[in-house]
């Protein structure tokens, strides 16, 4: 089963629908996203240069009317 979610960037009002594959960047401080609809689980993803060991490591789950911000 695909549930599709939706967000939208707050400083720029761009609509995206998620899904499972459909990753968002958060590493820009100036931009945020609204859970419009639907629920996203938030997995970090370390950046390593060297190509090392990128295992995603779960955050918790955001539902309608989260907000979820950018960060270094």
């Amino acid at each position: 089963m695909t549930t599709t979610t939706s967000a939208v960037a707050v400083d720029e009002w761009e609509h995206r629908n998620l899904d499972a594959h459909t990753p968002l960047e958060l590493s820009d401080v100036g931009v945020g996203w609204l859970i419009t609809s639907g629920e996203v689980d938030v997995f970090a993803v370390p950046s390593d240069p060297g190509g090392g060991d990128r295992r995603r490591v779960f955050l918790g789950p955001l539902h309608t009317g989260d907000l979820l911000l950018g960060g270094h």
